[in-house]
């Protein structure tokens, strides 16, 4: 993705009517939005953990099979990065 692009997406980005967004949420209960929050964790794991070349080491060092990672308690058991 060039910068063109890049810019033209923050653009479109921050110019977009947030009333919708936020009117997405309005009268949802609150466990279904933990719920769909949950949801929405594990399909970015799923989706970006293989991405990640530091991340595979370290689920491969921690003996982790990303594809096991199939809900919010599986994730849960994942060990946490440590900073520096």
């Amino acid at each position: 993705m060039n910068n063109n692009v890049k810019i033209s997406a923050l653009n479109k980005y921050f110019s977009d009517d947030m009333s919708d967004k936020i009117n997405k949420y309005k009268g949802i209960d609150e466990i279904d939005l933990l719920n769909e929050s949950k949801s929405n964790v594990v399909n970015n794991f799923q989706k970006y953990a293989s991405k990640i070349k530091a991340y595979v080491k370290f689920l491969s060092e921690h003996s982790i099979n990303i594809d096991n990672i199939k809900n919010i308690d599986d994730f849960e058991k994942l060990p946490a990065l440590q900073t520096p």
